[in-house]
């Protein structure tokens, strides 16, 4: 049987790492829009540049899609990182509502 005490050790320790996520999952949203950001600049510098040629808007897109490979890279692992921080603050949300149930079941 669970007593008082754990189950107040555990909703503090769930509240710490359920912080902690938070902080996280910020950390890489902030992360994704810097990268977004980063490609936007890139992309644009290299329209202004007239290093796009091609007479449909398909090759220009797929020419610039190649110029800017490295960038489009760190966009994709920064929306990895960032749903990953999300999946994890998730499961700290559903971990500190578990605790709260068992709280309220032992106070009644």
């Amino acid at each position: 049987m669970i007593d008082k005490q754990t189950v107040i050790d555990n909703l503090l320790a769930v509240a710490e790492e359920l912080q902690d996520a938070e902080l996280e999952a910020v950390d890489a949203e902030v992360a994704l829009l810097r990268t977004r950001e980063i490609l936007r600049q890139v992309e644009n510098g290299i329209l202004t540049s007239g290093k796009i040629e091609g007479k449909n808007e398909r090759v220009r897109e797929a020419t610039l899609a190649e110029m800017t490979h490295m960038e489009l890279d760190e966009v994709a692992v920064a929306r990895v990182n960032a749903a990953c921080a999300g999946a994890a603050l998730r499961v700290q949300q559903q971990r500190l509502a578990t605790w709260r149930a068992v709280a309220e079941l032992l106070a009644n």
